[in-house]
């Protein structure tokens, strides 16, 4: 995992990213709390990487579980981001989170 994050970290350097999308979804288990879990630490880790791979004013957008462990994924965004949108696409579990670099 180091070796591709320094490798993209390398490829980034010159030239960042005005766009970075994640499926944010992994394999669900069934147990639902679980999965969300999972879910939101991908994520995070994932706020992390694209932090250093996104130009200012470039975005991030990733489709998460809605869930208690969404306030968060807000909270930890503001650290790095100007703006958090929720996008949501169906009144199922479906929504997408976008995070405007500052």
């Amino acid at each position: 995992m180091h070796e591709l994050l320094k490798w993209s970290l390398d490829i980034l350097v010159a030239a960042k990213a005005d766009l970075i999308v994640c499926d944010g979804s992994p394999d669900v288990t069934g147990l639902h709390d679980m999965d969300e879990f999972v879910q939101s630490q991908l994520i995070l880790a994932s706020l992390t990487i694209v932090t250093h791979m996104l130009r200012g004013g470039g975005k991030f957008i990733a489709q998460i579980f809605r869930g208690k462990d969404t306030c968060l994924l807000y909270c930890q965004g503001h650290l790095q981001y100007v703006r958090i949108t929720l996008l949501l696409k169906d009144l199922i579990q479906k929504t997408y989170i976008a995070f405007s670099k500052k």
